[in-house]
């Protein structure tokens, strides 16, 4: 009998520069530790079943990230969660889990954007600029990195939302198969130049019923 389950976990300032494929390694690493009994995929070379999310530009804190992993036997969550985060370091904690229904879609396929914290020594010029310009419908064409390269794409559409709490923005952009847009840039191309930026923190992990 094959289980899998959707974790919710964190990864914080210790962790920020460990890149996607070293977070794969830490999780099966921690799980061969605890003993969770993972379900291997066939083959040559098995390994873990885990499917992440989308992954975190490196750099960044997150509160919202997903992986889901596939067990042999039916665990309860809370066991999951208590196992994993006994070996895990201090900078990753599992905040959730749950069972999926037989057939559920992976993560990759829920996500459509993320919704970062971005802090900065933004001035007030820079946060009306901001603000005003998301506000606006016009094409906001820049040079933007894709599969085939870099190449000039209007980035308005990936941008869903840029507001002000306090000293920092709160801004939401496409993440997705089909779409993705880092917050960094989408910040810089509203200010019409680049910003001090000092810290983004992935707020949530958003589906279409979300935004």
């Amino acid at each position: 009998m094959l289980a899998t389950y959707r974790i919710k976990y964190g990864r914080y300032e210790g962790v920020k520069y460990i890149a996607h494929l070293d977070m794969l390694r830490l999780f099966a690493r921690a799980a061969r530790r605890c003993y969770l009994p993972m379900a291997y995929s066939q083959g040559f070379n098995p390994h873990p079943l885990f499917v992440f999310g989308m992954p975190i530009p490196v750099g960044t804190t997150s509160e919202d990230e997903y992986v889901d992993i596939t067990l042999t036997e039916d665990l309860e969550p809370q066991q999951i969660i208590d196992k994993m985060n006994a070996v895990m370091p201090k900078s990753v904690r599992l905040l959730g889990a749950k069972l999926l229904p037989d057939n559920a879609p992976n993560i990759m396929k829920s996500v459509v954007a993320s919704k970062y914290r971005v802090s900065g020594n933004f001035t007030e010029e820079e946060y009306e600029s901001i603000l005003k310009k998301a506000k606006e419908t016009e094409p906001l064409v820049v040079e933007k990195r894709t599969k085939s390269g870099t190449r000039p794409t209007d980035i308005r559409p990936m941008i869903f939302k840029v507001e002000r709490q306090g000293d920092y923005l709160i801004v939401t952009t496409a993440a997705g198969n089909e779409m993705n847009l880092r917050p960094e840039l989408a910040v810089n191309s509203l200010a019409g130049h680049e910003t001090e930026i000092t810290k983004i923190h992935r707020l949530a992990l958003l589906d279409k019923e979300d935004l």
